[in-house]
């Protein structure tokens, strides 16, 4: 059995089974939306009943507040309250004056309260005498706040829409007044219409609810507050003041979906209930499942259809991707990967093109280490220059071989040299390696200066670990020397390479561009700036690896510190130093950036962008950006990496790449293109 019939088979079992888990779904989702309905349902009348009561309660107590502003009436009002001991208050006169207010302003009844919650005056019967309406809710937040509030309560079976707003004279609070309105059932069944759901207004008292108004019929209604006053956990919820999820309930002989949520804590647990029928929610649920029954065996004969032609085109990429593979297995790797198809095979795309260019970059840099060493050790014969103790550097060297420092390094070679210091092959015996020993020169081993500067070294060095550095291991002091042991790279210097042999090979120039971007985010990762990037100070075995932090600081100094190299003499190599450091401004990583920018120029075109030989007009080309472009030096370097490099180059830091990292992913984007 073929691939293909296997993906067709594959393709027919799935849809298969995915249809008739639609089906079998079917009724879960039908439930889920009746669930949605009656959620949504809930949702609307809460919002309509909230904006309409919201509305009148604002006008009511606009209502208010335009009455307690008229100097006359809250006069009258203090007049009449405030009477001798002997005295009773002139509670007609004070009835007069609310109705003469009702008439006026067209509200239903009004009281008038001491600055105590205690009924001074009403009108409606409402409420009697003398009686203390400080637990209201909405009275005892005007009492404590000393200004307008309003609301909603359910009194003697009617629901009430109230307001209360303070009567001062002066700043002096004189009663307060209560104004308010009943909450018809026409405005109830208006609410009820609007929104397409039927509500109750109840209260509970003594243990049972009471049903203000509502807009069900007198039998459910009686069911409701049967329900209400009957069910223990119900009652728990409505004693506490919380609010009843959807919950059914059947209330004359028809199954309802009811939410109770409290308005207030008025003493009487005022709730608003809403109520669904299940009934008329049925019909929705039906129609889900027949649509999802039709569709369901549409689509399966449909995806069968399909499934031929799906599963030929997936083959196609899958063929050339194993082409690839096998081509990749017997050492070819140049063949590039570019299919039509979803994000997937995309993905596998790139993953592809990623894992070739990694192989074929990595038998570059073998060959090209392979060949580069060969040249480096026959040049080095024919020039006699091999760096052993009868070499040209006898005149700087300080330790003879076989020399043993410190009882334990044995000196074995002096392989290099710098501004300040120089760098033997020694063998730790304790540790039984080969290591790398780096001193001042004997010229300097005795200047503080350089000494602290070779500690400073150490210090940040040994901040990085990464493959692509090389390890700083201690600090010792030997024969009077200050030594700082490091790893020994068994390599070529980028530097030898590209003077002896010109420009590096390119894949393997891509990968090791990679690498020292690795190399030097590590380091501005913990807060190290190199400051002195160039070939120089990257050794090449099969990766390569950046050395030599002689000149590196912290990006993050104190102000102090951050002036004082600001100011100091300019260090580095002039024909890699940013413009920056260049004018004598502090660095920052965006410097390390600009000097990759010249490495990465060199490495690939085997020539600097900064023409000149004299280290003025160097200078000058740097500060003025008069540089060479890298396509001017090889013509073959590609468009999008010349613009990558280049933008290293930028003479504003702002204007270069941001990070190392970045610069890292923009060369590895373009490799896999």
């Amino acid at each position: 059995m073929n691939l293909a019939t296997r993906l067709f088979i594959t393709f027919a079992v799935l849809l298969a089974l995915s249809v008739g888990a639609a089906i079998g779904l079917t009724y879960w989702l039908g439930r889920n939306a009746v669930s949605d309905q009656i959620d949504s349902a809930f949702i609307t009348n809460q919002s309509v009943q909230r904006y309409f009561l919201e509305q009148e309660t604002r006008e009511l107590a606009l209502v208010s507040e335009l009455i307690a502003a008229d100097r006359a009436f809250v006069a009258y009002v203090s007049e009449a309250l405030n009477v001798e001991q002997d005295e009773a208050v002139d509670i007609r006169s004070v009835t007069d004056l609310l109705n003469a207010r009702i008439t006026e302003y067209g509200f239903d009844f009004a009281v008038v309260l001491g600055p105590d919650g205690m009924v001074l005056g009403e009108t409606g019967n409402l409420v009697a005498l003398s009686v203390d309406l400080s637990d209201r809710t909405v009275v005892s937040d005007a009492l404590e706040s000393f200004s307008v509030q309003s609301g909603l309560w359910v009194e003697q079976q009617q629901v009430l829409q109230v307001a209360v707003v303070p009567l001062l004279t002066g700043r002096t609070i004189q009663a307060y007044l209560l104004t308010g309105n009943q909450v018809t059932s026409e405005f109830v069944g208006d609410l009820a219409r609007i929104s397409g759901i039927e509500l109750a207004y109840a209260s509970l008292q003594e243990g049972r609810a009471h049903i203000a108004t509502t807009t069900l019929r007198i039998s459910e209604s009686e069911a409701l507050t049967a329900f209400l006053s009957e069910d223990e956990q119900v009652l728990e919820s409505l004693n506490n003041g919380t609010v009843i999820e959807p919950r059914s309930v059947k209330l004359g002989g028809q199954d309802w979906v009811i939410r109770v949520v409290p308005l207030s804590n008025t003493g009487n647990r005022a709730m608003l209930i809403s109520l669904v029928p299940e009934a008329q929610l049925f019909k929705t649920f039906q129609d889900i499942a027949n649509v999802l029954i039709i569709a369901g065996l549409i689509s399966i004969m449909l995806a069968l259809v399909v499934s031929v032609t799906a599963s030929r085109r997936l083959l196609q990429p899958i063929e050339t991707l194993i082409t690839v593979a096998e081509d990749a297995t017997r050492g070819e790797y140049h063949s590039h990967i570019d299919v039509a198809g979803g994000t997937e095979l995309r993905r596998l795309e790139r993953a592809f093109n990623r894992m070739v260019s990694d192989l074929r970059e990595q038998q570059a840099a073998d060959l090209y280490f392979e060949d580069l060493s060969q040249k480096h050790i026959a040049s080095q014969r024919v020039s006699g220059t091999h760096h052993n103790l009868d070499s040209p550097f006898d005149d700087m060297q300080t330790f003879p071989a076989g020399k043993l420092l410190g009882n334990r390094f044995e000196i074995l070679q002096l392989i290099g040299k710098g501004g300040m210091g120089v760098v033997y092959e020694a063998l730790d015996r304790e540790l039984d390696d080969v290591v790398a020993i780096k001193t001042l020169r004997p010229e300097l081993a005795t200047d503080e200066d350089k000494i602290d500067r070779l500690k400073a070294e150490i210090r940040l060095a040994r901040r990085i670990a990464h493959p692509n550095i090389v390890r700083t291991f201690e600090f010792v002091q030997a024969e009077g020397y200050p030594l700082i042991s490091m790893e020994y790279v068994r390599g070529v210097t980028l530097e030898d390479a590209i003077r002896q042999f010109g420009r590096v090979d390119y894949y393997a120039c891509l990968r090791l561009a990679l690498q020292i971007c690795d190399a030097v985010a590590a380091a501005h990762r913990v807060g190290v700036l190199h400051r002195d990037l160039k070939p120089g100070n990257v050794m090449i075995t099969h990766r390569a690896k950046v050395m030599d932090f002689g000149i590196a600081y912290p990006s993050v100094m104190p102000s102090s510190e951050q002036s004082e190299h600001a100011g100091s003499t300019i260090e580095g190599t002039p024909a890699y130093l940013s413009p920056e450091q260049l004018r004598g401004e502090k660095a920052d990583h965006r410097s390390d950036i600009y000097s990759l920018g010249i490495l990465l120029t060199e490495m690939f075109t085997g020539k600097l962008p900064h023409a000149g030989t004299e280290t003025q007009i160097v200078f000058k080309s740097h500060l003025n950006n008069t540089l060479v472009l890298p396509s001017q030096l090889w013509s073959g370097i590609p468009e999008m990496l010349e613009a990558i490099i280049l933008q290293c180059l930028e003479l504003s830091p702002d204007d270069r790449w941001q990070s190392v990292t970045d610069l890292r992913e923009a060369i590895n984007a373009f490799r896999i293109a």
